[in-house]
C-alpha cells in the first residue's frame, strides 16, 4: 500500500498562490489543510502541470493498486482504493474519517477533482501527488518561480535608496525571471541603472504616472490592479509581441452568413456597452499611437495595422465596419458616422515646388487605395518542390510560378505534386477559355472564347472551387460547345461561368496545375450599394480645394475606359449653390427620348446636339466672337464656305453662290459723303438712293425710280 499527500504546486501567473506556498516544508512534513484551502481559494486553480499517475502510474512510477490511500493531512480524512480496473484506474473507494460517513465533503472542489482524476484520465486539480510523504518540489524551488520583492526586504516606497536596493536584487536574478510587485507598493518603474537582462514584472499595484516607463530593455510589465495592463519596451533587444492572442479554426462544420450565421470566430472579443444612463464616449477598442521618431520613408508608424492573406478559396474581407441604427427615433447629430481625420500644419506640396499641381498621393493622404499584381518567381530546372498537405492540421501555402505562354500572355501555375523539376523547361500550354455550367458530373459548354477542350483537361476557375477533369465528351462539336463528363460530381458552376480548360503539366516528378492570368484587375476601387443615400459624396463649404476634386490627367486608360460613365437621363448640374432650391437649374444630360445631348435651363432644352449631327439652339442666339468663322461644309461640293463677322461688325461670306431664304435686313447707315469710311463691297440704302462702296472709303450712289409696278 502507498500513501499519497497533497503538495501545493505553483502557477507562474498567480503570485498570491506562490506566497501561500511558503508554508510548505522541504522535509516532507504534512501540509495543513488551512494552508491548502487558503491557497486554493485565493487562486481557484484548476490545472496541474503534469499528473500522469491517474492513468498507468504516478509520476514516480507507482501503479494505483488495491489499498492505496489518499490522505488529506490535519483532517483525518482519507480515500482508500477498494477496486482497481485493468488499466490501473480507481473504480471504487471508501472514505474514512470521523463525521464524514455521508461523504458530502467529496463535493468540495479539491476532493471531487481528486476522485475524478483517480477514476479517469482527467488531470487532478492544481495539487501534485507526492509518494511516501516526500514533497515533489522544495519550497525554495517553488519560490523561485516568481520573486516577490517584499520577500527581499524591500520597502517599495519609491525612495531612491529603495530603488538602489531593488536594482541589487534584480541583478541577482536569472534571465527571464518573473518578479512580483505586491499590492500596496509604490514604484514609478524607474531604476538608477536598469538590469541588463529580460525580466517580467507582475504588478499587484499600479505603476505611477500617466505614461509609466517599463523598467528595462525587453522587459514586460503585467499590471493586475484596476484592470489588466500589459506594457513592453524595446531598445536594442530583438522585438517580441508583449501580448499575443492566437486562434486556429479547424472546424469544417461552421456555416457562414448565407446560412444566417454572422458569428465571426476570432482570436479575441472586445465588447463594450453604453447603457441607457451613459453619456457616451464608449469604445470596445482604443488604439493610440504617439510617434516621436525622425526617420521618414525608412519606416512607417501605423495607428492600426491589419493584414489578411488569402491562400484558399474562402471569401475574405480585409475590414468590415457595420453600423446598425436600431433606434426608432429620428437620427440626431452624428447618429452614425465613420470618420477619418487628419490635422496638420503647412502645405503638403509647396506651391513653389516643381511638383505642385501635379496629380499625386503627396506626403499626406487621408485615404490611400493601392492595387497591384503579384510577381511570382519563374520556372527553375532541377528544383525541389514541396507541396503542403490539405489536412486539418496543415497550412497549404501554394507554390506558384509565372510562365509566359506562346500567346505572349503571362500566366501563373501552381504545384499539385511534390518532387523535383526536370532539366528542360516543359511546354506550358495556352488555356482554352470557355463559358459554361457544371451540374453533377456534367460540364455544359455554351461558348468557347478561344482554344479547344480535350479529354484529360483540368477545368478550373472561381467555380468549380476544386479542380475537376474531363473524362469524355458526351455531345456537341469536338473540343467545342457541348457536354462533357467529369471525374467528380461534387462540384458546381452556374450558367455562363468563365472557366479554363487546360491539361496538367508534368515536369520531372512535379505536377503543375494552371491557375489564371498573372496580370490582375480589381473590379472597383470603391463600390457603393444601398437605397438610402442623399449624397454619395458631399464637400462642405469650409473645404478649400486648390487643384481639383478629381484629376485623372496622368492615369493610363484602356481603350474602353471612361473618366465618368453615365446613363441616359442622368444630369450634370452646373449652378447649384449648396441649397435644394438652386439645384438642377443648369444641367447637361443625354436624353434617350430625343436621341440628343441637351443643355437645359430651368428644365427646358436650350441647346441640343442630336445623334444625326443636328445642332439646335432654341429661343436664343448663336454668337461667334472675335472674328472667328462659322465654317460650313456643303454636301454639293463647295469645300469651304466661310461666314464671319469682322472686327468692325461687317458680315462677310466667302464661297460660292449663296442662297438665302427669308429676308436680309441691312441696317448700315447711309454715308454722309462719297468719302465716308467704308469697305469695298459694303452697301447702304435710304429713301432716295442706293449706295455702294466701290473701294475703301469711296462711295457711289444711284437714285430710286419713282415709278410704280
Amino acid at each position: 500500500m502507498k500513501k499519497y499527500f497533497f503538495a501545493l504546486s505553483l502557477l507562474l501567473a498567480l503570485p498570491d498562490m506562490a506566497m501561500a506556498s511558503t508554508a510548505l516544508s522541504s522535509a516532507g512534513t504534512d501540509i495543513s489543510s488551512d494552508t491548502v484551502n487558503t491557497a486554493y481559494n485565493q487562486t481557484n486553480a484548476e490545472v496541474c502541470p503534469v499528473t500522469p499517475w491517474v492513468t498507468d502510474a504516478d509520476r514516480y512510477g507507482h501503479n494505483i493498486t488495491l489499498g492505496d490511500e489518499f490522505v488529506y493531512p490535519d483532517t483525518g480524512l482519507k480515500i482508500k482504493v477498494t477496486q482497481v480496473t485493468s488499466d490501473n484506474k480507481m473504480s471504487a473507494y471508501d472514505v474514512e474519517g470521523p463525521g464524514y460517513s455521508d461523504k458530502s465533503f467529496l463535493n468540495a472542489p479539491e476532493w471531487s477533482r481528486v476522485v475524478q482524476a483517480a477514476s479517469s484520465s482527467v488531470n487532478a486539480p492544481c495539487f501534485q501527488i507526492s509518494s511516501e510523504a516526500i514533497i515533489a518540489r522544495t519550497a525554495q524551488s517553488v519560490m523561485q518561480d516568481t520573486y516577490n520583492l517584499k520577500n527581499f526586504g524591500l520597502s517599495l516606497d519609491n525612495s531612491q535608496s529603495d530603488k538602489e536596493n531593488m536594482e541589487t536584487v534584480l541583478n541577482s536574478l536569472g534571465e527571464n525571471a518573473v518578479v512580483y510587485i505586491p499590492k500596496g507598493s509604490n514604484w514609478d518603474g524607474l531604476l538608477p541603472d536598469n538590469p541588463q537582462k529580460k525580466l517580467t514584472y507582475i504588478w499587484g499595484a499600479r505603476q505611477t504616472g500617466d505614461y509609466p516607463p517599463i523598467p528595462g530593455d525587453g522587459d514586460t510589465s503585467v499590471m493586475l490592479s484596476n484592470g489588466v495592463s500589459i506594457e513592453y519596451q524595446n531598445k536594442k533587444t530583438s522585438f517580441t509581441y508583449p501580448f499575443t492572442s492566437f486562434y486556429w479554426n479547424k472546424n469544417q462544420n461552421f456555416t457562414g452568413p448565407w446560412s444566417s450565421n454572422y458569428q465571426q470566430y476570432a482570436s479575441g472579443l472586445f465588447r463594450a456597452i453604453s447603457g441607457p444612463t451613459s453619456t457616451g464616449n464608449t469604445s470596445p477598442i482604443q488604439a493610440t499611437l504617439s510617434s516621436y521618431g525622425n526617420n521618414p520613408s525608412g519606416s512607417y508608424d501605423v495607428g492600426l495595422s491589419l493584414n489578411a492573406q488569402k491562400y484558399g478559396q474562402n471569401s475574405m474581407w480585409g475590414l468590415v465596419i457595420d453600423l446598425n441604427d436600431f433606434s426608432p427615433k429620428s437620427a440626431g447629430a452624428f447618429a452614425s458616422w465613420n470618420e477619418y481625420d487628419l490635422w496638420a500644419y503647412g502645405q503638403d506640396i509647396k506651391d513653389w515646388s516643381p511638383d505642385y499641381g501635379n496629380p499625386q498621393g503627396g506626403h499626406r493622404s487621408l485615404f490611400y487605395v493601392n492595387g497591384h499584381s503579384l510577381s511570382p518567381g519563374g520556372w527553375s530546372a532541377n528544383k525541389k518542390i514541396t507541396v503542403s498537405g490539405t489536412g486539418q492540421d496543415d497550412l497549404p501555402e501554394p507554390v506558384v510560378i509565372g510562365v509566359t505562354a506562346s500567346d505572349g500572355t503571362d500566366y501563373v501555375w501552381y504545384a499539385t505534386q511534390s518532387g523535383t523539376t526536370g532539366s528542360q523547361k516543359p511546354v506550358f500550354p495556352v488555356p482554352a477559355k470557355i463559358l459554361g455550367s457544371i451540374s453533377g458530373d456534367t460540364l455544359t459548354v455554351t461558348k468557347v472564347s478561344s482554344g479547344s477542350l480535350n479529354v484529360g483537361d483540368s477545368i478550373t476557375g472561381a467555380s468549380p472551387v476544386n479542380v475537376v477533369h474531363i473524362v469524355s465528351q458526351l455531345s456537341g462539336t469536338t473540343g467545342g460547345t457541348g457536354t462533357y463528363k467529369l471525374d467528380s460530381n461534387t462540384e458546381s458552376a452556374a450558367a455562363n461561368e468563365p472557366m479554363y480548360s487546360v491539361p496538367v503539366v508534368k515536369d520531372g516528378t512535379v505536377a503543375w496545375q494552371f491557375g489564371q492570368e498573372k496580370a490582375s484587375t480589381i473590379s472597383s476601387g470603391m463600390f457603393w450599394t444601398g437605397d438610402a443615400f442623399d449624397f454619395i459624396s458631399a464637400i462642405a463649404s469650409d473645404t478649400k480645394i486648390t487643384q481639383a476634386v478629381l484629376d485623372t490627367s496622368v492615369a493610363q486608360f484602356g481603350q474602353d475606359a471612361d473618366v465618368i460613365r453615365m446613363a441616359p437621363g442622368q444630369r450634370l448640374d452646373f449652378s447649384a449653390q449648396g441649397t435644394l432650391a438652386t439645384a438642377n437649374r443648369h444641367t447637361l444630360s443625354y436624353e434617350a427620348s430625343d436621341s440628343a445631348l441637351e443643355y437645359k435651363v430651368g428644365g427646358q432644352p436650350v441647346v441640343k446636339v442630336e445623334d444625326d449631327h443636328t445642332f439646335t439652339v432654341n429661343d436664343g442666339n448663336l454668337f461667334i466672337n472675335n472674328g472667328n468663322s462659322l465654317v460650313l461644309q456643303n454636301k454639293g461640293g463647295y469645300t469651304n464656305v466661310f461666314l464671319y463677322v469682322d472686327s468692325e461688325g461687317n458680315l462677310t461670306y466667302l464661297g460660292g453662290i449663296g442662297t438665302f431664304k427669308g429676308s436680309i435686313v441691312n441696317t448700315t447707315a447711309a454715308p454722309s459723303s462719297s468719302q465716308a469710311s467704308c469697305k469695298a463691297g459694303q452697301f447702304a440704302d435710304d429713301a432716295s438712293y442706293h449706295y455702294a462702296c466701290i473701294a475703301d472709303n469711296r462711295w457711289k450712289r444711284v437714285g430710286w425710280n419713282s415709278d410704280s409696278w
